[in-house]
């Protein structure tokens, strides 16, 4: 809920243990991360995975890109472990079978001719990262109203287009996000 540098202490009082119950089980902060977010990470990679292995390059993307934003959004924690490294070695190999993925991903969905011929890797993390900031903003509007700015980012990122995309999600108000 409070992303990775929650304290120790914190985590303990949630999960209904002491302190050094927590510490038993695991020594380090990598260890609970690993512990934690093993699996989480690993749906995130099969997602990738299943994105890459779509037979049209762009819906994989569009798929991918809602998918993940969706797991990131609803786990502030995993979004950040995406993000940075933070040691345990089973989530160094998961993370390191992200970029591969993803930079195959964006060549497909290039290669379909729908994505901007100027798109890079570097832009899906980006985009990634601006529809969790996105979901963070509007979830407590609407659970579903980054999807609004996922649509918004994708006709942006066509290579052409003859009319924008229909949003999903109304806007939210002004006075809707004073409250956020």
């Amino acid at each position: 809920e409070r992303g990775l540098a929650t304290p120790l202490e914190d985590i303990a009082a949630a999960a209904g243990v002491g302190i050094g119950t927590l510490y038993r089980r695991f020594p380090t902060r990598a260890d609970l991360v690993e512990a934690l977010f093993q699996d989480r990470l690993a749906a995130y990679v099969a997602d990738l995975e299943a994105a890459v292995g779509t037979e049209d390059g762009w819906a994989g993307l569009v798929w991918f890109l809602g998918r993940a934003a969706a797991r990131q959004i609803a786990d502030r924690a995993l979004s950040e472990l995406i993000e940075q490294d933070l040691g345990p070695d089973t989530i160094r190999q998961l993370r390191d079978r992200v970029l591969p993925l993803a930079e195959r991903l964006v060549e497909r969905a290039r290669a379909s001719g729908r994505l901007r011929a100027d798109f890079t890797v570097g832009d899906l993390a980006l985009v990634q990262h601006m529809l969790a900031g996105a979901g963070a903003v509007t979830s407590p509007v609407s659970p579903t109203g980054w999807r609004r700015y996922l649509t918004l980012l994708l006709d942006g990122m066509l290579a052409r287009r003859e009319a924008p995309t229909p949003a999903e999600e109304p806007a939210p108000t002004v006075a809707q996000l004073k409250h956020v």
